[in-house]
């Protein structure tokens, strides 16, 4: 829970130590201090994911490589101070141009991707005939053009040019440095299953080690020298990506009103649901926008999905393929969870039980017992926060059914996974 709507206290090794709540206040708060704050690089890494997709020719495997960068405490403060103050405006930016209902990212109190994915539903329902677009953005973090961010900024205080204070932080997080947590913790001799110290390291090691080298080895600082990118991660990062998008939500938004459309931006995922003849103006029109925000910011075609929905003679709604939207799939009827994401877990089952069966096996103990409570916990509607209770609330908002129907049997399924022999309180047996 953060104080004040921007203070949290959290204890993550970086180059300097977290601040109290009253240490912390008094600096963010004075414009001078902000001014002449020498900002820390971020320390970055990657979340990697496993993606797998089925074909004639079997399964693929391909990665997606996320990209976060973790600010220093006091900077990260400071971002998640000016994050509250640029919010509010933005805020009653969207309310006075009417634009609450669009953009549903990052913004608080509006409720969670089933909500929305509902409601998107719901409106394809309400007509007769109509087309949905679902389209991504590519690397949006990474393609933010700097000078649009800037003049946006600048119109949403309503100044004429950047205040000093908003001025150093609009450079710190576009022309940003970042050294690379793995790098940072091999040239310190931190092991990468080491807990890392707090500080990571003092002033003196980082400027003769970090950044340069005593015993000649690079450095680790890297600057965004591009005109375009901010870091994925920040306090301030998400605030940032809706002010961007600002003319383009608004222009969408008076397009929607125009044709009587349904336009949403969750972050970079954009819907739109129109009338069949007004599909092509629409994707002009979007096209036109998104070239008006300049830097590297484009489509990502090969996940664009268009599909057409119209109810037959008994007044079913039917379409030529279901569309996804926010992890869900809907075909006119149903709405599901999607595939992959049920293939992903039960790969994760899959691997869970495989772990916890040779761990059993390994055991000096006998007999070998695998426990399967964890794996019950982590893996059925026992646990409180996985796949199975989402799937439960899904269900219980979007009330087709079909997500009840998907998740039958889980409990067995998984028994099945383990080889479960015989069961006591607590505790199961199983063939190691």
């Amino acid at each position: 829970m953060k104080r004040d709507g921007w203070y949290a206290s959290r204890a993550y090794p970086h180059f300097d130590l977290p601040l109290t709540f009253a240490a912390a206040r008094a600096y963010v708060t004075d414009p001078d201090r902000v001014r002449r704050h020498s900002f820390h690089p971020f320390l970055s890494f990657d979340i990697v994911r496993r993606r797998y997709r089925a074909s004639s020719r079997g399964v693929t495997i391909s990665k997606k490589s996320r990209p976060i960068g973790v600010a220093a405490h006091l900077d990260g403060y400071i971002f998640a101070y000016y994050a509250k103050i640029l919010g509010d405006r933005y805020e009653a930016r969207l309310a006075a141009e009417g634009l609450k209902p669009c953009v549903l990212a990052y913004r608080s109190g509006l409720g969670s991707n089933i909500e929305f994915a509902k409601a998107a539903f719901d409106e394809i329902r309400r007509r007769e005939q109509c087309i949905v677009i679902a389209l991504d953005l590519e690397s949006f973090f990474d393609s933010i053009d700097h000078a649009t961010l800037k003049r946006n900024w600048i119109n949403l205080l309503n100044v004429e040019r950047l205040p000093v204070d908003h001025y150093a932080i609009f450079r710190a997080i576009t022309r940003y440095s970042e050294v690379s947590l793995k790098e940072c913790r091999s040239r310190l001799g931190i092991g990468q299953n080491q807990r890392a110290p707090r500080p990571i390291c003092s002033p003196s090691v980082f400027r003769t080690v970090i950044r340069r080298s005593a015993v000649g080895l690079p450095n680790l600082v890297k600057t965004n020298a591009q005109n375009h990118g901010i870091p994925q991660g920040s306090q301030i990062s998400a605030l940032l990506s809706n002010v961007y998008m600002l003319p383009f939500d608004s222009e969408m938004t008076c397009l929607a009103a125009a044709v009587d459309g349904y336009y949403r931006r969750y972050s970079d995922d954009i819907l739109w649901i129109c009338r069949l003849e007004d599909a092509a103006c629409v994707r002009q029109e979007l096209n036109r926008s998104l070239d008006k925000l300049g830097g590297a910011i484009k489509i990502k075609e090969e996940k664009t999905e268009c599909s057409i929905f119209c109810r037959n003679a008994g007044g079913r709604l039917e379409c030529d393929r279901p569309i996804q939207y926010l992890g869900f799939t809907f075909d006119g009827s149903n709405a599901r969870i999607r595939s992959q994401t049920l293939s992903k877990f039960w790969r994760r089952v899959i691997y869970a039980v495989r772990t916890a069966r040779r761990a059993a096996s390994r055991s000096i103990a006998a007999p070998r017992i695998v426990y399967k409570r964890k794996i019950y916990r982590l893996f059925t509607h026992l646990g409180r926060r996985n796949l199975i209770t989402y799937a439960k609330r899904s269900e219980a908002v979007m009330g087709t059914g079909a997500i009840r129907a998907q998740m039958r049997r889980h409990v067995p399924r998984i028994a099945k996974e383990l080889g479960v022999q015989s069961a006591g309180r607590g505790q199961q047996k199983a063939r190691p």
